[in-house]
């Protein structure tokens, strides 16, 4: 687990549920009764230290898949 993602400038990171070489795959800690099924989208936001913020959509799949 990590809290953070460290992408160089002119690199790129690829959060993709076909991407078996991915680096990272991302999970979401949930609220209690808060469920989420495959296909739902979930907002999160991109924070980049030197260049601000950036909203983005994600959707759920299944672990491993």
């Amino acid at each position: 687990m990590t809290e953070a993602a460290i992408v160089k400038a002119g690199s790129t990171l690829t959060m993709s549920p076909f991407d078996f070489d991915s680096d990272f795959d991302v999970m979401v800690t949930l609220k209690g009764g808060t469920r989420r099924r495959e296909g739902d989208a979930v907002k999160f936001t991109l924070r980049f230290r030197h260049s601000g913020s950036m909203e983005a959509v994600a959707t759920v799949v299944r672990p491993g898949s």
